[in-house]
C-alpha cells in the first residue's frame, strides 16, 4: 500500500530549504544589530583598501639602494623585480661609498652627487654578480668632474688604467691575477681590434667607448693594434709598483693618479690618432703614458719587447723588436748563413714540415728544450755565428746539422771545434762548449 508521506528525496530538499531559510533569518537579524553592520561595513572598506594597495605595489617602480654620492633612477619602469639584481646595486653603492673615502683620505675630495639610469645597467646585463660595471662608471664620471668635461676620445687607455687600478686596490675583491698580468711584456700583451672584440663581453668592468670600433667590417681597420688592450697589463704594474707602498700612501697615490690622467695633457693619448696602427710602435705613446703617471720604469722602455716569437725560416723579423727567445722552424736543414739575418737574445732551431706542430712556448731556451723533448733541434749562437761568417771562419753554405758531423769529413775551424761535450738529461739535449759557441746545444734524433 503507496505511503503519503514525503518521499526522502523530498525530505532532503526540504532539510535544505530550512538550513538556508534559517541563516536568512539570522543575517537579516544581524543586519538589523546597528553594531554588526557596522563592523561589516568597516571590514569591506579594509579589504578594498588592501587590494588597491597590493596592486599599486605590483606596478610601482622598484626602490633602488642610493646614498649621497650616486641615485637610481629608471627610465623604463615595469621590469619585474630581481632581488638578486637590487642586491648587486645595493652593494654597489656600498662600494661607491668605500671608493670616495679611499680618494679623499688626505684631499677631503667631495666629488657632484650624481644619478644613474639602472635601465642602462639592466639593459647591459652589468649587475652580474662579478660584474663591477656601475664602480667603474661613477668613477669615469668623477674623473670627467674632475677634467671638466667628458673624455671624447675613443682610446681612454690613461683614464681606464687608473679605473681599474683603484677598484683593484680598494675593492679587494675585484683583483685580477697580477702575476699573470705581470709575466708578458706590453707588446705581447697588445691585441688587435679583432681580437680584442671577441673577450669584450668579458670584461667586468662595464661598456667602453672603444667597442664601438667592433661594428667595422673593414679588415684593415679590425687589424690594428688596440692600445686599449693593455689596460689590464698596465693597472697590474701599477698595482705592483703600490705594493711596496703603506695603506696611508697607497690611497694618496691614487687620488694623485686621478689628477693627472685628467690633465690636458692626457688628451691627446686618447685620440684614436694619436696611436699608430702596429703595435711595435706604441713605444713613444706608452713613454709618454709613463710620464704623465709619474711612474718611472712602469712600461719598461721604448723598444718593443717580445719574450717569445716563434718564425720560420723565411719569415722576416720586424727590426724594432727585442725578441728574447726566438724559435725559427723550417722542414729541411738550414744554411748557417741564414741564421745572419735574425735578432734575438736567444734562437732554438726546429726541424719540423709541419707548419701548425704544437710547440709549448718558454722564456729561456733551456726551459723550451724541457717543455719539447719531442723535437729535433739545435741553439745556435747569432752573434758568434755572424762573428765566425765574418772571419771566414765558418763557410756560409754548411749547414746546421754538418757543424758538429766529423766523422763525414767536415773540417771546422778551430775556433769552433768542441772543447767540451755534455749530456744534459733532463733536457735530452748534448751541450758543446767552444772558444766560439756558434752550435751552442743539440738534439740530433726525435725521440
Amino acid at each position: 500500500m503507496r505511503s503519503n508521506g514525503p518521499s526522502g528525496n523530498d525530505r532532503r530538499i526540504l532539510d535544505w530549504q530550512e538550513r538556508w531559510q534559517g541563516l536568512a533569518d539570522a543575517l537579516e537579524r544581524a543586519m538589523e544589530n546597528k553594531a554588526y553592520r557596522l563592523l561589516m561595513c568597516a571590514a569591506t572598506v579594509v579589504l578594498v583598501l588592501v587590494y588597491v594597495i597590493v596592486g599599486t605595489r605590483s606596478v610601482e617602480p622598484t626602490l633602488w639602494p642610493r646614498n649621497r654620492w650616486v641615485e637610481f633612477r629608471e627610465s623604463e619602469t615595469g621590469a619585474e623585480f630581481d632581488f638578486n639584481k637590487w642586491e648587486r646595486a645595493e652593494r654597489a653603492v656600498r662600494n661607491v661609498e668605500k671608493l670616495q673615502r679611499a680618494l679623499s683620505v688626505r684631499s677631503n675630495w667631495q666629488p657632484t652627487p650624481i644619478q644613474l639610469d639602472i635601465s642602462y645597467f639592466l639593459s647591459a646585463n652589468s649587475l652580474s654578480p662579478k660584474s663591477f660595471a656601475i664602480e667603474a662608471h661613477v668613477l669615469r664620471l668623477w674623473m670627467d668632474e674632475l677634467r671638466g668635461q667628458p673624455a671624447l676620445g675613443v682610446f681612454d687607455l690613461a683614464a681606464e688604467v687608473v679605473v681599474r687600478t683603484v677598484i683593484w686596490e680598494v675593492l679587494p675583491g675585484s683583483r685580477a691575477d697580477l702575476q699573470e698580468l705581470g709575466s708578458r711584456t706590453w707588446l705581447d700583451a697588445t691585441q688587435t681590434i679583432a681580437e680584442s672584440c671577441r673577450f669584450r663581453e668579458r670584461d667586468s668592468f662595464g661598456k667602453l667607448p672603444w667597442w664601438e670600433l667592433c661594428r667595422f667590417k673593414s679588415a684593415s681597420e679590425l687589424e690594428r693594434a688596440n692600445p686599449m688592450s693593455l689596460v689590464n697589463w698596465l693597472a697590474g704594474r701599477l698595482s705592483e709598483r703600490l705594493r711596496g707602498q703603506g695603506p696611508l700612501e697607497r690611497l694618496t697615490t691614487l687620488h694623485t693618479l686621478m689628477v693627472r690622467t685628467t690633465a690636458a695633457s692626457a688628451m691627446r693619448l686618447e685620440r684614436a690618432q694619436a696611436w699608430p696602427e702596429a703595435a711595435s710602435e706604441f713605444g713613444s705613446n706608452l713613454m709618454a703614458f709613463e710620464e704623465l703617471l709619474g711612474a718611472k720604469g712602469l712600461v719598461g722602455g721604448e723598444t718593443p719587447v717580445r719574450e717569445y716569437q716563434r718564425l720560420s725560416m723565411v719569415s722576416e723579423p720586424e727590426p724594432r723588436v727585442d725578441i728574447r727567445l726566438a724559435v725559427v722552424t723550417s722542414c729541411v736543414f738550414p744554411q748557417m748563413q741564414q741564421f745572419a739575418k735574425f735578432r734575438a737574445r736567444e734562437l732554438v732551431w726546429v726541424q719540423t714540415c709541419d707548419e701548425n706542430e704544437k710547440l709549448l712556448s718558454a722564456k729561456t731556451a733551456e726551459e723550451f728544450a724541457k717543455k719539447n723533448p719531442h723535437v729535433l733541434m739545435a741553439k745556435i749562437g747569432l752573434d758568434e755565428t755572424r762573428l765566425a761568417l765574418r772571419r771566414g771562419w765558418l763557410n756560409g753554405e754548411t749547414r746546421v746539422t754538418e757543424i758538429r758531423d766529423l766523422d763525414r769529413g767536415n773540417i771546422l775551424h778551430r775556433n769552433l771545434q768542441a772543447q767540451q761535450e755534455e749530456w744534459r738529461p733532463d733536457l735530452q739535449v748534448m751541450k758543446l762548449r767552444a772558444p766560439v759557441d756558434v752550435l751552442q746545444f743539440v738534439r740530433p734524433l726525435k725521440n
